[in-house]
């Protein structure tokens, strides 16, 4: 006959609680969380410091409200970095407007004046890491695509025809703008990728 202990049999007990099971209520496991997104890039009409940037969605057709995009603020060299950590994809809008301490360098002077507009960009599809550069250029790009329904192959066309335009006079807006014409202007290579 087989001796059972009060410690034994409380053992027993415990490790039977102890299933092998994957734990959990008997439904499939969850899905992985997908791979934030990142959409950065530079701000210049001259240097703009300190300005607000969204970065928008576009939902059917249209950007989604100011309050519900991703947010950030330029650095005193106009750059800018935004995650979506939801992983988002699609096409999106990104805006450069003026906040309470906002300033551009004045490309002639040097001297820092202040940024009072707003500008935009938009990008066909955000990818795990995205580079858009907001320029003057870009936002005549963005006041074509924003009279339409606005989708990747709208926003490909507005680039586009800009860029048509652009090109013969030495603009191309897949290359950084240049940011500070007396830092840059000595390089002919950087001259004639960016006006």
């Amino acid at each position: 006959m087989i001796k059972i202990t009060g410690m034994t049999l409380a053992t027993v007990l415990v490790l039977s609680g102890c299933g092998g099971g994957g734990g959990g209520d008997g439904s499939s496991p969850a899905a992985a969380l997908p791979a934030a997104t990142t959409v950065s890039g530079t701000a210049a009409k001259g240097i703009i410091k300190q300005a607000k940037v969204l970065v928008c969605k576009i939902v059917n057709g249209v950007p989604e409200p100011d309050a519900s995009c991703a947010s950030t603020t330029t650095g005193n060299d106009g750059s800018y970095s935004v995650a979506f950590s939801d992983g988002y994809t699609g096409p999106a809008m990104v805006k450069v407007m003026a906040g309470a301490a906002s300033t551009m360098m004045d490309e002639t002077t040097g001297a820092d004046i202040p940024y009072g507009m707003t500008m935009r960009a938009f990008v066909p599809a955000v990818s795990k890491t995205t580079t858009v550069y907001v320029t003057p250029f870009s936002e005549m790009a963005a006041s074509a695509v924003s009279k339409t329904t606005i989708d990747a192959t709208t926003i490909r066309q507005s680039i586009d025809a800009v860029q048509s335009v652009m090109l013969p006079l030495g603009v191309n807006m897949s290359v950084m703008p240049m940011m500070d014409l007396k830092d840059n202007g000595s390089d002919p290579a950087t001259l004639t990728l960016q006006s």
